[in-house]
């Protein structure tokens, strides 16, 4: 299983954000799972809080995924925490 960083689009009474998530692939490049809340940067060092910049920095270069489209929770609790 590998992951990335990726942004997610909510939608919810017609106002949208967006959010980093950590996104974890099967063998095939499918989406098996992810983190249901969004994540900080962080890390022991700061060498390393900047390399976790960089990941989440390179998640804006790619595609915004949509939360409805996500596998696990509902539309519904996915947003409840609004």
């Amino acid at each position: 299983m590998t992951w990335e960083y990726r942004v997610v689009r909510y939608v919810r009474g017609g106002e949208e954000t967006l959010e980093i998530h950590e996104v974890f692939y099967d063998v095939a490049g499918a989406i098996e799972l992810w983190s249901p809340l969004s994540s900080s940067p962080g890390g022991e060092t700061l060498e390393e809080l900047v390399a976790d910049l960089a990941l989440m920095r390179a998640a804006t270069d790619r595609p915004v995924l949509e939360r409805a489209e996500l596998p696990g929770l509902s539309e519904e609790d996915a947003n409840s925490r609004w």
